[in-house]
């Protein structure tokens, strides 16, 4: 019964992801996430709910591989900046 809303991965990452090779990602997240409300309130989720109600508590990373492969990430920098 959750909602679950993720951006396409080209909107963020600049070329697909190939083994070995590092990839910078700079962001504006911000816009995803009144994007992923609209998107929820369409769905019949967060009915109620108000941008200005809303808070950032916490996150996560996810990988979903096709297959099963043995697989590891390395994040060697993660900044979150406010901005406007």
């Amino acid at each position: 019964g959750a909602f679950i809303y993720q951006p396409v991965s080209s909107t963020f990452c600049k070329y697909p992801t190939k083994v070995g090779e590092p990839q910078v990602i700079d962001y504006d997240l911000l816009p995803r996430i009144k994007d992923a409300l609209d998107s929820a309130k369409q769905a019949g989720y967060l009915v109620n709910t108000n941008w200005e109600d809303l808070s950032l508590g916490g996150g996560n990373f996810g990988l979903e591989v096709t297959g099963t492969y043995d697989i590891a990430v390395d994040i060697t920098k993660l900044d979150l900046w406010a901005g406007k």
